[in-house]
């Protein structure tokens, strides 16, 4: 799992959207600077991470960006998203929540709907970095 899990991380640096077939979404959105009112702490320009579980059409860019890094075949890569969804689908199921390593925790509610809590210390733009 964190094999795809790192890949879509590096996805999101580069594209607004990273579609994981059969699970859904990830986009990101631009966050403007901030500061503090009161204690005048500086907050650079970013983006944040959602989850959207309509985004499931499998457009390839996770599939290609695998093959293409680990030197395996789309074949290969498409088994290895089949996989990492199964195995998220599964312990979602068991009411287990799912850590995405820098990206965020997926969840099952009462409802049986997939919920995302973001991991807010990742900046997902490049142009921010070192801020």
């Amino acid at each position: 799992m964190y094999q795809v899990t790192q890949h879509i991380v590096k996805l999101l640096y580069e594209h607004n959207c990273v579609i994981v077939p059969g699970l859904g979404g990830f986009v990101t959105n631009y966050q403007p600077a901030k500061v503090h009112p009161t204690s005048f702490i500086f907050n650079s320009p970013g983006k944040s991470v959602a989850f959207n579980v309509s985004l499931s059409t499998n457009d390839g860019l996770l599939a290609d960006t695998i093959a293409r890094q680990e030197g395996i075949s789309h074949r290969d890569a498409d088994k290895l998203i089949v996989d990492f969804v199964s195995q998220i689908k599964t312990a979602l199921s068991e009411s287990k929540p799912v850590k995405l390593s820098g990206i965020g925790r997926l969840t099952m509610d009462v409802e049986g709907q997939i919920r995302f809590l973001p991991d807010n210390t990742q900046n997902f733009q490049l142009q921010s970095y070192g801020l």
